[in-house]
């Protein structure tokens, strides 16, 4: 078939997500705009922005509105800045205003986290009185039950110093320069690296944290994993041997997830990758490493069906391929976690502890040197 589809582009300079502007509080349908812009771009913006007063100032939200106004008992009513009225987000804004972390302070947090973020002083910030907020894009579309998620797990990065206002699905800021501000330190940086929705090896364990204690879902639960050494074997789906190797469990099965999903392609049968070999790499990682089984299933038929080939593919067998390996995955850590391996023989599969894997091991190695000596 054909061979590697096209990856979107991502750079920081050509990159572009939906930012909706509002031209005052009241986000009537007059006053709103939608443009598609980079990072780079809306922090030149940001940085440019001047009014008299914070009040004069426009707002900006990193997600796209429909033409629904939230009417009120009455009837009455023009905004359309309410959570009812969302239809899709390209990112998330997290607001900081308690003045004591420096934006300094943060810059360099966000450069140590490697993602691509914007960070820009509020109207109302102060080099004394620190009040900040960063701007995170996503890196493609997303369910909207995924906003808080990610908020979730920032916040909990940063030690949950985050208004709780960042988790509302609606909520808009305000930006530029205040006049009458009487100290103004008006800044915006930019920090290039990674899209937050593809940081899951190391942001999503600080997500259990993160949620603001009024909001907390009710299906957030620890989950410890036991580490153990382990065989893994790979099979091709005719049944023929890929690959044998030994690592440790806590390795990364697959390196980065997101280079897995960006990987991600039709060559099953032509020596690539594949598709669906990465979705079972990627589903073990995942469920290792605690994620549910929902949001699992969630990210890899979002990543899937983002390729171009599998536009005609039947998309209920592939959430039931899917969900077969995230129980698949649960059967093999369960495995895993009595500290067995599974051995090939003539009679099908044998069950041995790692201490007798080893021991055969050492017999084998045994054999072989003193043959050679002989």
């Amino acid at each position: 078939m054909s061979g590697k589809s096209k990856s979107p582009n991502t750079h920081i300079a050509t990159h572009r997500f939906a930012v909706t502007f509002f031209k005052n509080i009241y986000a009537s349908a007059s006053s709103r705009t939608e443009e598609a812009m980079t990072l780079l771009e809306l922090r030149d913006l940001i940085l440019r922005t001047k009014q008299r007063t914070k009040s004069g100032l426009p707002w900006l939200k990193l997600a796209r509105f429909g033409d629904k106004p939230n009417v009120n008992e009455n009837g009455e009513g023009k905004c359309l800045r309410w959570d009812g009225n969302v239809i899709g987000f390209s990112g998330i804004e997290l607001d900081y205003d308690r003045g004591k972390i420096s934006l300094d302070t943060a810059l360099k947090m966000l450069k140590k986290m490697k993602v691509r973020a914007l960070l820009y002083s509020t109207p109302s910030h102060t080099a004394m009185a620190s009040r900040w907020r960063i701007l995170m894009p996503v890196s493609r579309k997303l369910p909207l039950s995924m906003r808080a998620k990610l908020c979730a797990r920032i916040n909990g990065y940063f030690g949950g110093i985050f208004a709780r206002e960042s988790f509302t699905l609606s909520q808009s800021y305000y930006f530029g320069l205040s006049k009458d501000n009487p100290k103004p330190d008006h800044r915006a940086e930019v920090v290039d690296g990674r899209f937050i929705d593809l940081c899951i090896n190391d942001l999503y364990r600080f997500e259990k944290i993160g949620w603001p204690s009024s909001i907390t879902p009710k299906e957030v639960k620890a989950k410890k994993i036991k580490r153990a050494d382990v065989i893994i074997r790979n099979s091709d789906d005719d049944g023929g041997n890929r690959n044998e190797f030994h690592r440790h469990f806590t390795d990364v099965l697959v390196g980065n997830v997101s280079d897995a999903l960006d990987s991600m392609d039709y060559r099953e049968k032509h020596g690539g990758i594949g598709v669906h070999h990465s979705q079972r790499d990627i589903s073990y990682q995942l469920i290792a490493n605690g994620m549910p089984d929902k949001e699992v299933i969630e990210l890899l038929m979002t990543a899937t069906f983002a390729l171009p080939e599998a536009i005609k593919w039947d998309q209920k067998e592939e959430l039931r391929r899917i969900t077969k390996l995230c129980r698949g995955a649960h059967a093999r850590l369960a495995r895993e976690e009595s500290d067995a391996i599974e051995m090939p023989s003539p009679d099908g599969r044998t069950m041995l502890s790692i201490e007798e894997f080893r021991s055969r091991q050492r017999k084998g190695l045994a054999n072989i040197f003193w043959r050679k000596q002989s």
